[in-house]
């Protein structure tokens, strides 16, 4: 401080380690030495990543473009042909000036290039990064400069300007500056070697990559420049260019049910790029169908709850029916990240789609060893014959355990009546018909309630299970006698004194058409598919509904349901 006159004096730059910093400003004595503090706890606050960055790109996987972003820009500056399509962005062809985009040269000329060969990226980026912009015979004195113009910006609203770049010729040397400036308020590069892609941190100089510049728009739009160095007639080549609004974006919905059950407890996970924060807004569910509302839940209410990148949503379970196809929407806004940046809206059925289950017991036709499902491929925790063979029956190298009496209790299965009393029946069964193959021998004999009261129960008890595993178990069931009247009902109950059982209804099980098959004679089998509970078995209880007429039980099997890439939805 001289008098009443400020002297501007500039640090060197530094790497910000903590979120926040207080600067404190003191005059000195020259002659005593004495320092007087003049200005005390200035509080410098980190609010985000560096404006300008680097990141290393090589195919459509890793390009970061993506239809589930909103872009006000998405400029290919190909020469000829048709516009680069990636990741379903559609790229608009360019070799000058259009809609919002404007380019001029301080001097030499406007050229555009078909390309070269790219050797550092495949797929649709490749045709991005094929043709280009440049300056042709700028000045070399440091005074060639191409200036680029993106318009029709909402002000306020925060953009990542990206500019895809790679090496045009190997060992070259285009040095250049570029210079982003939002409404006099100005960031630059540094110097950038083009064709060494090191020069920006890459781990090879013909690594492609973008360079991303993060502003707040105002209204007078971005003008960015790009400066040849001194000495330099190599100008900027200009491949490709998005401007995308800057934001949380979500990347999928995937529908949760409760541990056990379909639409029970039904949820929506929906994961994000970044981390996320309440902001103010509706997730809205609709139909597919016909894009009817389902329901608009508020993000600001105890139906959202977030977890890092993650929103969770519980939509009213009862609005939802199984294998329905549904889309979510959310309000630009109802979400931000650390550095306040709200999400954009996300609209139309395209970006957030979901399905639900079908019902949790289904039927399926069975009558040979190629249909039956059976197979060694599966991981299996009970497969169990309940005739006479000993070992079980062998159907496509599956190995079913022979249960019996002395079995009860064991291999994680047990066998209870309330009345009458338990039998195997040992005469062999009779003849199951349009049953072939191994899968005869499962279905000729089984376990009968002898002598049981209408009302009796029969009980199945599957233990040995693994809490949150899904599981399909499957009853493997045929006809006995001709219209013999042997109707019960069964109710799978995978939580115990919890909310969740499925029944399948009144069955005849000598009248195969009860359950949709096409005659009387045909096998099928039972399936229910459920998540297992901590500290809870499967209980399969089957109530008969007149006297003596039970369920014959030839053949039980339990299988482990490999979860698919993306989330196994089941019921």
């Amino acid at each position: 401080v001289s008098s009443t006159t400020w002297v501007l004096r500039e640090t060197s730059s530094f790497l910000a380690e903590k979120s926040s910093y207080t600067l404190t400003f003191r005059t000195t004595n020259p002659l005593t030495g004495d320092r007087t503090t003049i200005i005390d706890g200035v509080s410098l606050a980190v609010v985000g990543l560096a404006a300008i960055s680097y990141t290393p790109i090589s195919n459509d996987a890793d390009c970061g473009i993506t239809n589930s972003r909103t872009y006000t820009h998405a400029i290919d500056f190909q020469a000829s042909g048709t516009a680069a399509a990636v990741n379903g962005v559609v790229f608009t062809s360019m070799s000058g000036s259009g809609a919002g985009f404007t380019r001029a040269v301080a001097n030499g000329t406007v050229n555009s290039h078909d390309g070269s060969g790219v050797v550092s990226t495949t797929g649709a980026l490749a045709d991005l990064m094929q043709g280009f912009l440049f300056n042709g015979s700028p000045n070399q004195d440091g005074s060639g400069l191409q200036t680029y113009t993106l318009s029709g910006l909402t002000s306020g609203i925060t953009y990542d300007l990206r500019i895809y770049t790679h090496a045009y010729g190997s060992g070259g040397s285009r040095p250049n500056t570029l210079v982003f400036d939002v409404g006099g308020a100005a960031a630059g590069t540094g110097e950038i070697n083009e064709d060494n892609a090191t020069s920006v941190g890459m781990s090879h100089q013909d690594d492609s990559y973008y360079i991303n510049y993060r502003f707040s728009a105002t209204g007078t739009g971005i003008v960015f420049t790009a400066a040849n160095a001194t000495g330099s007639d190599a100008s900027w080549h200009l491949y490709g260019l998005t401007c995308e609004q800057a934001g949380p974006a979500p990347t999928s919905v995937d529908l949760l049910d409760s541990p056990v059950g379909i639409l029970d407890d039904a949820k929506l996970l929906i994961p994000f790029d970044e981390d996320i924060f309440e902001g103010s807004g509706d997730i809205t569910i609709r139909r597919l169908s016909d894009d009817s509302l389902v329901e608009a839940i508020d993000v600001e209410t105890a139906s959202v709850t977030i977890d890092g990148a993650e929103a969770t949503v519980y939509p009213t379970t009862a609005l939802l029916t199984i294998e329905t196809d549904y889309y979510v929407e959310i309000d630009g806004g109802a979400f931000t990240n650390a550095s306040g940046v709200d999400c954009y809206a996300v609209t139309g059925s395209s970006l957030l789609p979901f399905s639900t289950p079908a019902a949790a017991i289904t039927v399926v036709p069975i009558s040979n060893d190629t249909d039956c499902d059976i197979s060694s491929g599966k991981e299996y925790t009970h497969t169990l014959d309940f005739g006479n063979l000993t070992p079980g029956a062998l159907i496509n190298d599956v190995q079913f355990s022979a249960y019996n009496d002395a079995a009860n209790g064991s291999l994680n299965f047990s066998y209870a009546v309330s009345s009458g009393n338990p039998l195997a029946y040992s005469a062999g069964g009779n003849n199951p018909p349009n049953i072939t193959g191994n899968l005869f021998d499962l279905m000729k004999d089984m376990y009968i309630n002898q002598t049981s009261a209408a009302g009796g129960t029969t009980t199945w008890t599957l233990s040995g299970l693994e809490a949150g595993i899904l599981y399909d178990t499957r009853i493997y069931v045929r006809q006995w006698g001709v219209t013999s009247g042997r109707i019960a009902t069964m109710v799978f109950d995978p939580d115990g004194a919890g909310p969740i059982s499925d029944s399948t209804g009144v069955i005849s099980e000598d009248e195969a058409t009860s359950v949709g098959m096409s005659t009387d004679a045909s096998a099928y089998y039972i399936s229910y598919a459920f998540r297992a509970v901590a500290g809870e078995d499967l209980v399969i209880t089957v109530t008969q509904h007149a006297e003596g007429a039970s369920w014959h039980l030839y053949g039980i099997s339990n299988e482990v349901v490999p979860p698919p890439g993306t989330v196994f939805i089941v019921r």
